[in-house]
C-alpha cells in the first residue's frame, strides 16, 4: 500500500493548497484579471511546491521531485486560467476539479513507475486516508455546497430584496453569526464522518434530528416554500457528501496494507 500513501499525501497536499491555503480575494483576483492575475502563479507556483515537497520526502529523489514540481505548477496555473474565463457553476467546479485530479494521478504514476524504493517507514495510510477524508468533508464540501446553491441563493436574495422585511426580520439578520452556517457545515459533516468510520451509522440519525431541531424555527417563521427547499437541499447536499466520504474512506481501511 506505499503506492496509495503517496497518492494520498498527493491528495492531501491538493486540498491543503487549493482549499485552505488559497484565500478568497486570490480566486477573485484570478477571476479578474485572468492572465495579468498576480495571485494565479503564486497560487500554482504554492502548489507545485507543496507536490515536489511531499515527493522528495516520500521517494527520496530530487529528479522525481523537480518532474512533479514543474507538471503540477504548469498544469495547475493553465487549468486555473481557464477557469477564471468561466462562470461559477456547479459543472466548471466539477471539471476544475476532475482535471486537477487527473493531473495528480498522472504525476503519482508517473513517479511510482520511474521509482519506487525508498518508501519512508513512517507513512500510515490509515492515517492519511481519515486525514483526507475530513480535509475533503470541511472546506472542499463547502465550497461545492456554495456553488451547488449559488442559483438558488441568487433567486432567494432577489426575492428577499423584493419583499419587506419586519424589524424582528431585519434584526434577526443582522445578528447571525459570521460564518456560523459554514462552520455548522463543517461540525455536521465531521460528525458524519466520525460516526461512519466508527461505524456507528445510526447515529447519523442524531445530526439530522438536531440540526432540524434547529432550524424549525426559522422555517415557521418564514413561512416561505423556496426558502424551506433552499435549506433542505443544503441540508441533504451535506450529509450526502458526508456519508459518501465516510463509506470511501471505510472501504479502503478494509483494505489489506502491505
Amino acid at each position: 500500500m506505499t503506492d496509495i500513501a503517496l497518492l494520498l499525501l498527493l491528495l492531501i497536499g491538493h486540498l491543503l493548497g487549493d482549499f485552505y491555503l488559497q484565500p478568497g480575494a486570490w480566486v477573485q483576483e484570478r477571476n479578474r484579471n485572468h492572465t495579468q492575475s498576480v495571485w494565479l502563479p503564486v497560487h500554482a507556483l504554492l502548489h507545485a511546491t507543496l507536490t515536489g515537497l511531499l515527493v522528495w520526502l516520500f521517494v527520496n529523489n530530487s529528479n522525481d521531485a523537480a518532474i512533479a514540481f514543474l507538471l503540477m505548477f504548469l498544469s495547475h496555473y493553465l487549468v486555473d486560467l481557464v477557469k477564471s474565463y468561466q462562470h461559477n457553476t456547479l459543472k466548471w467546479l466539477v471539471a476544475d476539479q476532475l482535471i486537477h485530479l487527473i493531473w495528480l494521478v498522472a504525476i503519482w504514476l508517473l513517479i511510482t513507475d520511474n521509482r519506487f524504493t525508498d518508501a519512508r517507514q513512517w507513512v500510515n495510510v490509515p492515517v492519511l486516508a481519515v486525514l483526507a477524508g475530513y480535509l475533503l468533508a470541511f472546506k472542499p464540501a463547502s465550497v461545492l455546497i456554495a456553488t451547488l446553491l449559488g442559483k438558488w441563493h441568487l433567486d432567494f436574495e432577489a426575492l428577499s430584496d423584493s419583499t419587506t422585511e419586519s424589524d424582528d426580520d431585519t434584526a434577526r439578520e443582522h445578528h447571525t453569526l459570521a460564518s456560523a452556517g459554514e462552520y455548522i457545515g463543517y461540525i455536521e459533516r465531521g460528525l458524519i464522518v466520525t460516526f461512519m468510520l466508527t461505524n456507528h451509522i445510526p447515529a447519523v440519525g442524531f445530526v439530522l434530528a438536531a440540526k432540524s431541531v434547529f432550524r424549525f424555527g426559522d422555517l415557521k417563521d418564514r413561512h416561505d416554500r423556496k426558502f424551506t427547499e433552499y435549506v433542505m437541499i443544503g441540508t441533504f447536499a451535506s450529509m450526502a457528501i458526508a456519508f459518501v466520504i465516510g463509506l470511501m474512506v471505510s472501504a479502503l481501511l478494509r483494505q489489506p496494507i502491505g
